[in-house]
């Protein structure tokens, strides 16, 4: 079913079985306009929340409500091959994520014009309306399809080439490495790259600390220099511990679990009140994965966790892989295309510009 959602503050449909438009404000969240939805549709056999939105898009531009893949849309699911190809992760909204960020000026702009954005709605399993469509029945068997299938499981820390490779094919996602990164300036504030602490043995030689016992050190360093942006903010720095695994996720719209954690994140500083709202991770803006020593395949780690982030986010984040010396690795969510999620990657080897490029990721979405 394709809604017609219009950056307005007042609502109204067209008739059943139809294309119907929905008004809303631009700043309301993607739960709210759920809602909208399913009062305007009068559902009655489930809440809101039950239904899933999608971004209709087709070629680079919004689903017309005069297009014959309409039709595909409400036929019987046996055969149709037009659903699956506008019900996929990459068109999904996240509850959380504010209109706004669809409408013109937001992180879509190829695809919106100043009033509007199009959405399929999908009903779930069950659901009754005064209309009748086939979308449901093949969400529903799309979902008997994978259960009876083994869900794959990625846990971050294990995600290497082999398999990290897999995961992007299969979520559509393309790294595209950049020179710079945004927000970057061109003064930079020098700063001393972290030094790794070791132990003399009883034999008198060198002994290097892991990097879970330098856990504490290393957050501090990241704190201090980003402290004054942090306090201006109100956000900290938080170490996740071990068994914290709270990057986990299912991928909307795939058989695909995502499991684990990250050494730290940037969010709300509200988690220093009560520890255990980090599960929730109120205004989190950046994930930093600390390695003593990076490898190649390294990045495929980087990349699981981000995927994470990005699925539970509200706002965009950034992911940072870094030896906090002189291997600083930037990781963003840069554009949502038709066919493919891109995502840009850029290197830095001064700590200084690192920093900075934290700073202004932090200061993007106040």
């Amino acid at each position: 079913m394709l809604a017609v959602i219009d950056n307005v503050p007042t609502r109204s449909a067209i008739g059943e079985g139809r294309p119907f438009s929905v008004k809303i404000e631009a700043n309301e969240i993607v739960s709210e306009l759920k809602k909208m939805i399913k009062e305007e549709k009068m559902y009655t056999t489930f809440p809101a929340d039950a239904l899933e939105l999608y971004l209709a898009l087709k070629d680079g531009a919004w689903l017309s409500d005069e297009d014959p893949n309409l039709e595909g849309l409400s036929q019987p699911a046996e055969g149709n091959t037009v659903t699956p190809k506008y019900v996929t992760p990459e068109k999904w909204m996240k509850p959380a994520r504010k209109l706004s960020k669809f409408f013109s000026g937001g992180e879509y702009p190829a695809f919106c014009d100043d009033e509007r954005i199009h959405v399929l709605v999908v009903r779930p399993e069950g659901a009754v309306a005064s209309e009748t469509s086939a979308t449901a029945q093949m969400v529903k068997e799309m979902h008997e399809q994978i259960v009876q299938t083994k869900r794959k499981r990625y846990v971050h820390s294990q995600v290497g080439s082999s398999n990290g490779k897999k995961l992007l094919q299969d979520l559509k996602i393309q790294v595209e490495p950049w020179r710079t990164v945004p927000f970057a300036t061109a003064v930079h504030t020098t700063v001393e790259a972290f030094k790794w602490e070791s132990v003399r043995d009883g034999s008198g030689q060198n002994i290097a600390l892991t990097e879970e016992q330098q856990r504490e050190r290393y957050r501090a360093y990241v704190e201090y220099n980003i402290g004054e942006v942090l306090a201006e903010k109100e956000l900290c720095v938080i170490s996740v511990e071990k068994g914290q695994d709270i990057l986990t996720v299912l991928v909307p719209g795939h058989d695909i679990e995502l499991a684990g954690r990250t050494d730290l994140l940037v969010l709300s500083d509200l988690v220093k009140d009560d520890p255990s709202d980090l599960q929730f991770l109120p205004g989190v803006k950046m994930l930093i994965e600390v390695k003593k020593a990076i490898k190649p395949d390294s990045v495929f780690q980087a990349l699981s966790e981000l995927i994470a982030l990005d699925l539970l986010a509200k706002d965009p984040v950034m992911a940072l892989m870094t030896d906090l010396t002189d291997n600083w690795q930037f990781f963003w969510v840069s554009e949502m295309c038709d066919t493919h999620v891109n995502i840009h990657k850029s290197n830095i080897k001064k700590p200084g510009e690192a920093f900075q490029i934290s700073v202004f990721r932090a200061l993007k979405n106040p």
